[in-house]
């Protein structure tokens, strides 16, 4: 399990590729702006910026009730407050962040895409956005028409959910294949076509394709490649740059927060130098009391004798 979590913490989502299932609907994938409740140790006033990104992390690819899903993925976070509560004992500062949340709300019924990292007898494991695991079990008594015997490691298929739980950290997903939509991939694996040419054919069939100039649909596909390339290049940028005004922020956050911490301090310091002086100068003040009521004492004690002399 810690390897698993320490996996799925390392998954890096690029800003092209969280635009991609924001825009596909059977991602199943949602974009909301939300608040978020973190508690920091002291130690993570050092590097705020990291330390939120880090207690972050801990949540990721786990079900939020708050956000009523998975999360995928957040960008964007940032502090809604110059101040941090204490309670009581508890060495943790409470603060609220607001952030761009990527969250995963599978339904059942609805189509989803994954792809394929076990192949076991008795049934397919799929890998769905990186990180969540689904199971699609062999049906009874079809196992030669069955597709699933047709799948290998790292194709991509489609299939519907039919039981999602939500009641462990990771949701459990288990469905069926979709074998009328699943051609998207690897068609040639599933409905092999084989076509017989002569010896000519194939000869004039080679010439040609010597001679024929590059396809358009290829220059298409290069002239969107560059342009995928270079929007994910301005996007990085642009994020490179909301990451450096995230930290000049954090970091002018923290040195107040660090001021204060130090002026309560300060605060309780003189209050402590002051009770102490107080509880001094009171028991100066006993002190001197006692010693004038022994000397009473005393003198009476001394007017009693002489009077018991004076009688005798």
């Amino acid at each position: 399990m810690k390897n698993n979590k320490f996996e799925r913490e390392n998954i890096v989502w690029t800003n092209l590729e969280l635009k991609k299932l924001i825009e596909d609907e059977n991602s199943c994938v949602k974009l909301v702006r939300a608040k978020k409740h973190l508690g920091l140790l002291p130690y993570h006033l050092n590097d705020l910026n990291a330390s939120l990104k880090e207690s972050m992390k801990g949540f990721l690819y786990c079900y939020d009730r708050e956000l009523g899903g998975s999360l995928l993925a957040f960008q964007k976070g940032k502090l809604l407050t110059n101040y941090g509560d204490l309670m009581g004992d508890s060495p943790f500062i409470h603060i609220d962040i607001e952030a761009d949340f990527y969250i995963f709300q599978p339904k059942i019924g609805k189509p989803l895409k994954g792809v394929v990292n076990k192949v076991a007898p008795n049934h397919i494991g799929l890998l769905v956005h990186k990180g969540f695991n689904a199971s699609i079990p062999k049906p009874f008594g079809n196992d030669k028409e069955w597709i699933g015997n047709t799948l290998s490691i790292d194709q991509e298929v489609a299939f519907t959910p039919t039981i999602i739980n939500f009641n462990s950290k990771c949701p459990y997903i288990r469905g069926t294949l979709n074998e009328s939509e699943y051609n998207f991939k690897h068609p040639k694996k599933i409905v092999p076509k084989i076509e017989f040419e002569s010896e000519e054919e194939q000869v004039k069939r080679d010439n040609d394709s010597e001679e024929e100039e590059p396809d358009e649909r290829d220059k298409d596909s290069e002239e969107e490649e560059l342009v995928e390339q270079e929007e994910e290049e301005e996007e990085e940028e642009e994020g490179e740059q909301e990451s450096e005004q995230e930290k000049e922020t954090n970091k002018k956050i923290l040195t107040k927060i660090k001021k204060e911490i130090k002026e309560e301090m300060q605060e309780e310091t003189q209050a402590e130098i002051q009770e102490n002086k107080r509880t001094e100068k009171k028991g100066k003040k006993e002190s001197k009391k006692r010693k004038q009521r022994e000397e009473v004492d005393e003198g009476e004690q001394e007017i009693d004798k002489r009077k018991k002399r004076r009688i005798s």
